[in-house]
């Protein structure tokens, strides 16, 4: 059933417990032909994409959160 569901967005990071079964539901999205982009981050850690501000205020948070939106902006 999984065709049936809307474009997505899935955002994967090298050093998060979640990574591998992030791959692995881009993978069956693909498979039932669901439109997907996957943003992986080489050197990304769970949790990254809310360190935005002082004092966690990390780059590749920001970098995470820009992508995201710009699909956001492009996809809604």
């Amino acid at each position: 059933m999984l065709r049936f569901l809307p474009k997505a967005y899935v955002l994967t990071c090298e050093y998060d417990v979640l990574r591998d079964d992030g791959l692995m539901y881009v993978t069956r999205l693909r498979n039932a032909g669901v439109d997907v982009t996957h943003e992986h981050y080489p050197g990304g850690f769970h949790g990254a994409l809310m360190l935005t501000m002082w004092p966690t205020d990390f780059d590749i948070g920001h970098r995470m959160l820009d992508n995201y939106v710009k699909w956001l902006k492009l996809n809604l």
